[in-house]
């Protein structure tokens, strides 16, 4: 929508930020245009456009929102080019890679790093010393998926939650609590109408309790993580698992429990 309020490729501001330009598509390239200096920031490895266009529309993108960018451009784009992947090989040259992380706990970081990044990143934080591990895997037993619902897995995670809450108000210390769902929209509904239904909104407020799918919880942290598979034996992962994972995990400033 920022294309239709700012049309055009002349400069209208000092300064330009888009962030997450791993995930948006190549038709906000006139955004990049739209300031004398302008930062492109994004993930590589987190999710991309790539489904967004088909072959029927890519072209319709293009001649709409491409028409006045140089022909070497319109010409090196193609349906699969997130505005990271053009902006990259637009300025090359004034590419910077930030290799350090300061939010996430050291052995969650540890597990990202190691599995997704080939260990080329930096923790800077502080282990959390008031925790046994801040990497908790459970497996249920007789869990079943039925039309994208794990309901033990989502039993486990609610029950964790209510415990969680309980020792917090106890204590006096407010964690924040989000469930990430690796696979499925319905897992992570589920979960949410379970937690309103035991929760008062003000306990849901207080410890920003949320539930949602790896790719609407971009952007959100939370102290606590719990990530629910929803998958039971013989199913297959679905294509995107990786992706969820790696997401998902980054989340997390504390603990992750990884619900199986």
């Amino acid at each position: 929508k920022a294309l239709d309020y700012i049309p055009g490729i002349s400069p209208d501001f000092s300064l330009v930020l888009i962030d997450d330009a791993s995930q948006e598509g190549f038709e906000l390239l006139p955004l990049v245009f739209k300031g004398e200096k302008a930062v492109v920031s994004g993930d590589e490895r987190m999710y991309s456009p790539k489904n967004k266009y088909t072959v029927a529309n890519f072209d319709i993108y293009k001649n709409k929102y491409l028409v006045n960018v140089p022909i070497f451009l319109y010409e090196m784009i193609t349906p699969s080019s997130s505005l990271l992947d053009v902006a990259t090989s637009l300025f090359y040259q004034d590419k910077v890679v930030l290799t350090e992380n300061l939010r996430t706990d050291p052995e969650i970081f540890a597990f990202v790093n190691e599995n997704f990044y080939e260990n080329s990143l930096t923790a800077l934080r502080a282990s959390n010393l008031t925790v046994d591990s801040s990497l908790v895997d459970v497996f249920v037993e007789n869990a079943v998926n039925k039309d994208g619902v794990n309901e033990k897995e989502a039993e486990f995670i609610v029950n964790e939650v209510l415990e969680i809450i309980r020792s917090s108000e106890a204590s006096g210390k407010c964690k924040s609590i989000g469930v990430i769902s690796l696979s499925s929209e319905e897992q992570s509904f589920f979960i949410l109408e379970k937690l309103r239904s035991v929760l008062s909104a003000d306990l849901m407020n207080k410890y920003k309790v949320a539930s949602g799918t790896a790719k609407q919880t971009q952007g959100r942290e939370r102290d606590i993580v719990f990530l629910t598979t929803s998958i039971t034996k013989g199913q297959l992962l679905p294509s995107n698992m990786t992706e969820a994972l790696k997401l998902s995990m980054s989340r997390a400033k504390e603990t992750v429990y990884l619900v199986r």
